[in-house]
C-alpha cells in the first residue's frame, strides 16, 4: 500500500507534468551582406576557434548551429569538425579569457559544404548541460583539415564578439569580428532534475537516487553541502513545478 508522502509525490507529478520550449541564448546576425562580403577563420589542424557567450538566466542547452563554409571549392574533402561546449577558464577576466579544457558536450560531424557557400549547421543538445545565468561559456571549434581545403567558421554580417583563435594552451582572445552562431536553451525548470525538457515523477526518483548515492548534484541548494536540507529544498520546487 503506497503511503500518503508517496501519494502526495505521485499527485504533484501528474500535475506539474510541463513541456519547455527553446529560447535564444545568443545569437549574431548570419554571415550574408558583410561590407568584405562573406569571410571568417579557418577551422583547421593549424587554428582552432572559439566563440564565447553569456547566458542572461538559468537555462539548459538545446543546441548550437554554426554558419560554416569550406576552402574545398572542388569537394571531395571531408569537412570534418568537432564542436565543444566548454566553460571559461579564468571567468574573473575580461581580457585573459580564453576556453577552457572542461568540455559540458561534445559533437563531431562532416559538414555538407563546398566553396564558399554557407550552410547552418545544428549540433543539437544529448546531454543538457546547465548554462547559469551571468557565466561566460565558449563554442570551440576544431578540424583535422589541413588549412588550405578546412571548414571556415563564417564571420556574421555585422557586430563584434570576444572571439578566439589559436590552439588550446596557446589562445589568443579579444573582442574583434564575431563569428555566425546561435545557442538555444530551454528555461532552467529546478524541478526538472533530469534536464529532459519535463517535470515528472522520473525527475523525483532521480533526485532521490543522487541524494541516496551522495552524487554531487544533489546538493541541491548549492550549499557545499549534502544534506536533508536538500531534499526539502527539490520536494519543494517539485511541487510547484515549472
Amino acid at each position: 500500500m503506497l503511503n500518503r508522502p508517496l501519494v502526495t509525490m505521485l499527485a504533484a507529478a501528474a500535475s506539474c507534468v510541463s513541456v519547455v520550449h527553446a529560447d535564444v541564448v545568443f545569437q549574431t546576425e548570419d554571415p550574408f551582406g558583410g561590407f568584405l562580403g562573406l569571410n571568417g577563420f579557418d577551422v583547421s589542424t593549424g587554428q582552432s576557434v572559439a566563440a564565447r557567450f553569456t547566458s542572461g538566466t538559468e537555462y539548459t542547452l538545446d543546441k548550437v548551429q554554426i554558419w560554416f563554409m569550406s576552402n574545398s571549392f572542388e569537394g571531395g574533402v571531408p569537412q570534418t569538425v568537432t564542436v565543444t561546449l566548454r566553460t571559461d577558464m579564468n571567468p574573473g577576466g575580461e581580457y585573459s579569457s580564453v576556453p577552457s579544457s572542461e568540455i559540458l558536450e561534445s559533437w563531431t560531424l562532416d559538414l555538407d559544404v563546398v566553396g564558399w557557400d554557407p550552410i547552418l549547421q545544428d549540433f543539437t543538445s544529448l546531454l543538457r548541460p546547465a548554462l547559469h545565468a551571468n557565466t561566460r561559456y565558449w563554442v570551440v571549434a576544431e578540424s583535422p583539415v589541413a588549412p588550405g581545403i578546412s571548414p571556415v567558421w563564417c564571420w556574421s554580417s555585422v557586430g563584434n564578439e570576444f572571439t578566439a583563435t589559436g590552439q588550446p594552451g596557446a589562445w589568443q582572445s579579444g573582442s574583434g569580428a564575431a563569428v555566425a552562431i546561435n545557442v538555444f536553451g530551454n528555461l532552467n525548470c529546478r524541478s526538472d532534475f533530469n534536464h529532459d525538457g519535463v517535470t515528472d515523477f522520473f525527475d523525483y526518483l532521480d533526485f532521490v537516487s543522487e541524494f541516496a548515492s551522495n552524487g554531487r548534484f544533489a546538493d541541491f541548494n548549492g550549499d557545499g553541502v549534502i544534506d536533508f536540507f536538500d531534499y526539502l529544498d527539490f520536494v519543494s520546487a517539485f511541487s510547484g513545478g515549472c
